[in-house]
């Protein structure tokens, strides 16, 4: 039984009182080992409310909801690992802290549980950050998780960004939402069905509040139609871009990384893969490739900018 069930069975007389304590001194030695799990581990703490446990990350400074039942959202990866993006996301912070002076503008899309976009926020408090989450569960806990952080500038529009607007089919595990996607992508049993609705960037851009200087994407796929319906945006205000691409993925949607790259390069970008040993620059994704995140620079506009040692 877990504490809950011994709490009950002892309340209805199923258990005795000393039964109870030795049974629930068992159940009590796991949270030790949570605690030496951690040690020496990006995470901070494990925090247990009432009816809720939250994850502090060392760095950045944020404090994130574990939403129950899912086994890999940021915090519970970073339970689990030690720490969840700590290379990506100290690039992205990086080329964050590299954009102009004032209040610069960042489009997340595909905000998830808000690791991005409340992380940067707590870092830089200047920037203006709109993400993109259509999963309505989990922009809850993006909500959520932007309260606690007192974080509630961030704009979070409820919906996701492609070349197509209007009604769309999503696939979501119930225990791994952070794989949502439009394709089937884990072919797994556990996944339900939601319609969300999808904008073009384009669109939007009366509602950014200025030009775009910065955009994240990781939409399991979906990237380079996420991209076409910011083409303008993009060629207007050459945003430095982070994205996730991965053959295996793009290939449900019938395209290669590759088309992605060539989308940025008639815009006048530089592709960049990051990798464990720093970053290159990247031409074509081959099957020898093994990075799994880019960054696009503009050629010009951002020859300032070194990603390379």
């Amino acid at each position: 039984m877990n504490p809950s069930e011994l709490k009950k069975a002892l309340e209805t007389g199923q258990i005795g009182k000393q039964a109870y304590i030795e049974r629930m001194f068992e159940q009590h030695q796991q949270l030790f080992h949570y605690a030496d799990l951690i040690d020496g581990s990006d995470v901070e703490s494990i925090q247990i409310g009432q009816g809720e446990v939250r994850v502090r990350f060392a760095w950045p400074p944020i404090e994130l909801v574990a939403p129950r039942g899912e086994m890999r959202a940021a915090p519970v990866e970073a339970v689990n690992f030690g720490s969840y993006e700590q290379y990506e996301f100290a690039i992205v912070e990086k080329l964050v802290h590299s954009l102009p002076g004032g209040s610069p503008v960042l489009v997340d899309i595909g905000g998830n549980v808000g690791f991005y976009s409340i992380g940067l926020k707590k870092l830089h408090p200047n920037l203006r950050i709109h993400a993109f989450e259509p999963i309505p569960a989990t922009a809850d806990q993006f909500e959520r998780n932007a309260i606690i952080n007192n974080c509630n500038d961030v704009s979070l529009h409820r919906h996701g960004l492609s070349d197509v607007p209007g009604e769309a089919r999503f696939f979501v595990h119930r225990h791994m939402s952070v794989a949502a996607s439009q394709q089937n992508i884990l072919e797994d049993e556990e996944i339900e069905e939601v319609v969300c609705q999808l904008v073009r960037l384009d669109d939007m851009r009366e509602d950014l509040g200025g030009p775009v200087d910065f955009i994240k994407c990781d939409v399991e796929g979906a990237e380079l139609f996420a991209f076409r319906g910011a083409a303008s945006i993009i060629e207007q205000d050459q945003p430095v871009v982070f994205s996730e691409m991965l053959r295996k993925w793009s290939a449900k949607f019938d395209y290669h990384p590759n088309d992605i790259i060539a989308f940025f390069k008639d815009r006048g970008y530089q592709c960049h893969g990051l990798g464990k040993e720093g970053a290159r620059p990247v031409d074509a994704v081959t099957e020898s490739t093994i990075e799994t995140n880019f960054v696009f620079l503009h050629t010009e506009k951002h020859e300032g900018i070194r990603l390379h040692s």
